[in-house]
């Protein structure tokens, strides 16, 4: 049995046929935060919404 690649890059996009798109290791600086990540291991983007599996923050503010 093939084990897949693990080494997804960073915002690795899928497009699932116009309707939707799979979102791999999605990285997004974090609003307002001298330093900071949000990362999303999966993001599914349909036309009605979006669900995210698997998400971690880290910021930093008022860094000198």
């Amino acid at each position: 049995m093939p084990i897949a690649n693990t080494n997804v890059g960073p915002n690795t996009g899928i497009d699932l046929g116009g309707l939707a798109k799979l979102i791999l290791n999605e990285q997004l600086p974090v609003p307002g935060a001298d330093r900071g990540l949000t990362v999303n291991a999966l993001h599914l983007q349909v036309l009605d919404g979006t669900v995210v599996v698997a998400s971690a923050t880290s910021d930093a503010h008022n860094c000198p």
